[in-house]
């Protein structure tokens, strides 16, 4: 397990177990494969994208492309994750 601190995405902090923390294989778990693996190389592993983009033998710009739907993604997934959060709360 891997645990990220949890950061803040649009001024709001995601934290699903409350903790501060998150669980970043169940975060993860829920892209779709290619995007998963041009992220975990390049937000997670720290590949520079030119570097992923050899790694996978793709172009640059699909890299570039993959990530930020990538990030796109696991805003969306957070921001439900805190919507249902709330929800539950009232």
């Amino acid at each position: 397990m891997h645990n990220a601190t949890a950061g803040s995405a649009g001024g709001a902090l995601v934290s699903p177990d409350h903790s501060g923390r998150i669980d970043l294989d169940d975060v993860l778990a829920d892209l779709d494969a290619d995007r998963k693996g041009v992220f975990v190389l390049t937000q997670v592993l720290g590949l520079r994208y030119d570097e992923a983009a050899e790694v996978l033998g793709i172009p640059i710009g699909t890299v570039r492309s993959r990530v930020s739907r990538a990030r796109h993604d696991l805003i969306e997934m957070m921001s439900d994750e805190v919507d249902q959060d709330v929800r539950r709360s009232s």
